[in-house]
């Protein structure tokens, strides 16, 4: 058996886990409802009922594909022989694709915890731990996002590195 798989196991025995995602669920419901006559609109819309497929996969997709480009451009720019130029420019794209790829895990957060209303048992508690690290990947993006933004380009690197790493 895969490592991945005895840990999806591990992950899908912690009955622990039923007690914060109901009362999590119980939020989300507050929230949509909060949505009042638009709330099933709302749902739906985010659930890809429009599209006739769930919406969280193909951005979840997008996401890590933005998120992959500006690790891997990171490390281009980390290369030596590089002249000052090409290092600004892969550092300013890796920049916008980090910013594309923290939109993208917002949208692709809404979406999946209106897909993991309806989970329950096992896959209810992986898909809470999988929201969780992702949450905590994305502070690490936007943290990094802010570094480079204020100059910092090292620490937005080894910021947005750590969080891809988790999200891996």
């Amino acid at each position: 058996m895969a490592v991945q798989q005895r840990v999806l196991d591990f992950l899908g025995r912690q009955e622990w886990m039923d007690r914060p995602s109901y009362r999590l669920e119980n939020v989300l419901s507050f929230v949509f409802n909060a949505c009042g006559g638009a709330r099933n609109s709302v749902t739906n819309f985010l659930n890809g009922v429009w599209l006739g497929h769930p919406v969280h996969p193909p951005l979840a997709s997008l996401t890590t594909g933005a998120i992959g480009t500006a690790v891997a451009l990171d490390a281009l720019s980390l290369l030596p022989g590089k002249s000052s130029s090409e290092v600004l420019d892969a550092s300013r794209f890796a920049e916008h694709a980090l910013g594309l790829g923290i939109l993208g895990n917002f949208a692709s957060a809404a979406t999946g915890v209106t897909d993991w209303q309806h989970t329950h048992e096992k896959d209810r508690r992986i898909g809470l731990v999988h929201g969780v690290l992702n949450l905590i990947a994305t502070g690490l993006y936007v943290q990094s996002w802010r570094d480079r933004r204020k100059g910092r380009h090292l620490r937005g690197i080894v910021t947005s590195a750590v969080g891809y790493g988790i999200t891996s």
